[in-house]
């Protein structure tokens, strides 16, 4: 609520209101444009994106992780086959296929802890999105007020150039005819022209407002020309404008406010990243597994066929020390097929892993102090815009009653000037006061108008101020 105050006298139609079927830029179409144009909102937004992106990769670490691996190699010289266990000494072909699979299946709560820390920073940046389009609808709001309040100034001024050239021309008649001197005519085309002057001057600051709203939608060009405001019906002025109390009001906005929902949530995050780094000194358990097979071009097998290789010597005999003699045979090989070694070579495991914390650097105890400092902080940042809030609504409450009390007395000033002004007008053209005296009554009239006209919007506006705190919708 930094610096809100600073827009509470400029405050108009927040949530919606009855307007005219005119053509034009209503506060509500406004307000839309330059919420979906302003550059602050946007990145915000995507700041916005990118804690999302945290949250659904903290959610994401809780499931099991699945991997495959596939080597395809060529060995040259003396290696250990680990199909076969025979040494290669020359080039030999191998393949291996794996797939592995782990979880964790306890780990302090420190998954669940960051998933919960995430959301709520999700949830806190959420809200400063929302207070960062409030901030540019307070300064749209302040700027298409400003355009009205102009408005009913160059009306004030229209009406001052349009009664003085009836006057002008009263005037000239009469001077006409002898019955005024013409000094009382000079005297009134001053005052036309001053009030002319006055009229340009006006009609200048309304155009620098309207400049202003474009610049706030950021139209390009070609909308920007004959840009214009649809002015609303304005609610009429009672006592219910101000029922409820300063201190309802603050109760009401501490749901309300996007400033206060966004601490409630960084001390949330605080708090469970406090917890995760309390998670630190327990023993994780995880679950790994994997199945695989392999190929190897050392692996062979019969093929069946038997070779008669000649007679080996076994021993002698023990009379004669004749040679006792062993036939010899060998079988015909070849490479084990690619499909039946795949099927023959596989191996599958299943392990459990406890890792225990004993002594890490006080990297855990140091994380838990850190985590204690910064939800501290967090609720003192809470406690600071809760009194930011209080005080602004209590401002916001003292301002409104005031403008109220202006009102009131602005009210009876235009209506005893009006009356005024009728009776200085009568006697006027009775001739019987002189132009001077005329032309302080008139403008006299005419400050007591743009004085009520300004207190009017200022108590209106302030009492939305107090509607806007309590989320209640926007109705003049």
């Amino acid at each position: 609520m930094r610096n809100f105050k600073n827009w509470m006298p400029l405050f108009l139609l927040f949530f919606g209101s009855t307007l005219q079927a005119q053509t034009g830029w209503t506060l509500e179409k406004c307000i839309n444009q330059a919420v979906l144009a302003n550059i602050q909102v946007k990145q915000g937004e995507l700041g916005l994106q990118s804690q999302a992106y945290h949250l659904k990769s903290s959610k994401a670490s809780a499931l099991p992780s699945l991997n495959g691996n596939v080597i395809h190699g060529y060995n040259w010289g003396q290696a250990l086959d680990p199909f076969t266990n025979q040494f290669a000494t020359s080039r030999v072909q191998s393949n291996n296929f794996n797939v592995g699979a782990s979880v964790t299946l306890f780990q302090g709560l420190q998954t669940l802890n960051l998933i919960r820390r995430n959301q709520s920073n999700y949830n806190a940046g959420k809200a400063d999105v929302e207070a960062t389009k409030n901030q540019v609808r307070l300064a749209v709001a302040a700027t298409f007020l400003a355009i009205l309040f102009q408005e009913e100034l160059v009306a004030n001024a229209q009406n001052q150039v349009n009664i003085s050239q009836q006057q002008v021309a009263r005037i000239e008649k009469l001077v006409e005819v002898g019955q005024m001197a013409r000094g009382s005519l000079l005297d009134m085309e001053a005052q036309l022209a001053s009030d002319e002057l006055n009229l340009v001057n006006q009609n200048n600051q309304l155009t620098m407002r309207h400049l202003e709203m474009v610049q706030l939608l950021m139209l390009p060009s070609e909308q920007s020309n004959g840009f214009k405001v649809v002015k609303p019906e304005l609610a009429e002025i009672n006592e219910t404008l101000l029922s409820a109390t300063a201190h309802d009001i603050y109760k009401a906005a501490l749901g309300t406010m996007p400033e206060i929902q966004g601490q409630e949530y960084r001390i949330s995050g605080a708090e469970h990243a406090l917890s995760m780094a309390k998670g630190g000194y327990s023993p994780s358990l995880r679950l790994n597994g994997s199945y695989g097979t392999g190929y190897s071009g050392l692996q062979t097998r019969p093929t069946g066929v038997v070779n008669f290789l000649g007679y080996d010597t076994s021993g002698f005999t023990a009379v004669n020390n004749e040679a006792v003699l062993t036939p010899r045979y060998g079988f015909e090989t070849e490479n084990t097929p690619f499909g039946a070694q795949l099927k023959n070579n596989t191996n599958t495991s299943l392990t459990f892993s406890l890792n225990i914390p004993i002594f890490n650097g006080f990297r855990v105890r140091n994380n838990i102090q850190q985590a204690q400092i910064d939800l501290a902080g967090a609720q003192l940042n809470m406690a600071s815009a809760q009194n930011s809030l209080r005080t602004s609504i209590n401002q916001s409450y003292a301002d409104a009653l005031a403008a109220r009390k202006r009102f009131i007395a602005a009210e009876k000033s235009a209506k005893a000037m009006e009356e005024s002004f009728k009776y200085a007008q009568v006697r006027y053209n009775e001739q019987m006061i002189n132009t001077v005296e005329y032309n302080d009554t008139k403008n006299k009239r005419s400050n007591a108008k743009s004085e009520l006209i300004q207190a009017k919007y200022d108590y209106i506006f302030k009492t939305r101020i107090l509607d806007f705190y309590q989320g209640k919708p926007f109705q003049l």
